[in-house]
């Protein structure tokens, strides 16, 4: 998941949960997403194929001291490089996360800089 910052809009992917499985769902997404409180979950207009939903979002919490929106583009990909987490190592993280983008036809820049930047893994 790759959470949302404030500002600007996003193009992505809804998943439709049936009535029945909501709460699991969002308990499932909490437990997995709110860790560190690194993300605040917010119910969130979402417009699919010229209707408007409510979509659970999470965006980024510029508060907590793991936000990292404000870095250069150097330092981040420092930290990404340095990085490994319970899911495995933050290249191979990002590197995924920057190739489903391109795949979406959602161009990220600032992703694909640190990247670029990070050099340890190629995505064409």
């Amino acid at each position: 998941m790759l959470g949302l910052d404030v500002g600007g809009s996003c193009h992505g992917i809804a998943y439709r949960v049936a009535e029945p499985e909501k709460a699991a769902v969002a308990d499932y997404l909490y437990r997995r997403e709110l860790v560190t409180d690194g993300y605040q979950a917010l119910l969130h207009p979402a417009h699919l194929g010229g209707q408007t939903v409510t979509a659970l979002t999470f965006r980024a919490n510029r508060d907590h001291p793991q936000y990292a929106g404000r870095l250069d583009h150097q330092h981040a990909a420092d930290v990404v490089r340095a990085g490994h987490g319970a899911s495995g190592a933050n290249p191979e993280y990002l590197a995924s996360a920057v190739q489903q983008l391109q795949q979406m036809g959602i161009p990220d820049r600032t992703l694909r800089k640190i990247h670029n930047l990070v050099g340890d893994l190629v995505v064409t």
